[in-house]
């Protein structure tokens, strides 16, 4: 009867510190499928999608590890909820996820509100639920079997260097993130891939370090002849002139901006 206790106990042990660990690695496989509905379920195919989650997990669990409380565990699903459902709400309107020089200009939304609410969906709640969810079954079972937070840090150890040394094995080898991520968005039927695939972090590190290439002379040039084969306008002498001001707004520009001013 004590060994069956204790290894109940044990069991307990282990499955509780898992559950907010498996919260978190959840959340990732949530966010890949709602997000991989929109454009292709490619990434789930992919052992990059599920590396990368699980190492973001193992991450984004240590304020839980050092700790020891399933608060530093809730903080963090519930920051990864709000950051989640804020960028697909982003892709439904533009097509991508928030790029990084975004994130300063977030005090605009206030200008918008109703169009931002508007692009909530019903599976969007999944992630707070599950946040319900996971804090529900940690608490259920820990005061149904008395037993307390008790986890391994080795194994925790153990499985972060080993997964981060494969996963950076496997980068290097086929020419660094930055390269890889360049030829999703370069690709007709994966250039919104890169966030199943590399998840959030990895797209911002790839806006942060990507710089785009400088316009050479001969480009100018081109881009200059090009201008001067266009003809030029005129206006139409059956319309009157009128002093009206024209407000033209250009917005999710990429890098194809030729940065000229074309004056009439």
């Amino acid at each position: 009867m004590i060994i069956n206790k204790q290894e109940r106990n044990v069991t307990g042990n282990s499955m509780l510190s898992v559950i907010p660990i498996a919260g978190i690695f959840f959340k990732f496989l949530l966010f890949n499928a709602i997000w991989c509905y929109y454009t292709t379920f490619t990434p789930f195919s992919c052992w990059e999608s599920y590396a990368t989650a699980f190492v973001a997990t193992l991450l984004l669990s240590l304020p839980y590890i050092l700790i020891r409380h399933i608060a530093a565990g809730i903080l963090v699903m519930a920051m990864l909820d709000i950051w989640m459902v804020a960028n697909l709400m982003y892709y439904r309107t533009y097509f991508s996820a928030i790029p990084l020089s975004s994130y300063m200009l977030a005090g605009n939304l206030a200008d918008f509100l109703p169009s931002v609410t508007t692009s909530l969906r019903w599976c969007d709640w999944l992630f707070p639920i599950s946040t319900v969810v996971t804090v529900f079954l940690t608490f259920r079972i820990c005061c149904r079997q008395k037993i307390t937070f008790r986890f391994s840090r080795r194994i925790y150890v153990v499985l972060l260097i080993s997964s981060c040394a494969l996963l950076s094995i496997n980068l290097s080898a086929r020419g660094g993130l930055i390269a890889i991520y360049r030829t999703l968005k370069s690709s007709a039927h994966q250039h919104a891939s890169g966030p199943p695939l590399y998840t959030l972090f990895g797209t911002l590190y790839f806006d942060y370090a990507e710089e785009f290439p400088e316009l050479t002379e001969e480009q100018e040039r081109e881009i200059h002849t090009w201008l001067s084969g266009r003809p030029s306008l005129v206006p139409v002498p059956e319309i009157e002139y009128r002093d009206n001001c024209i407000l033209i707004l250009a917005e999710s520009l990429e890098s194809w901006v030729l940065n000229l001013t074309v004056e009439n």
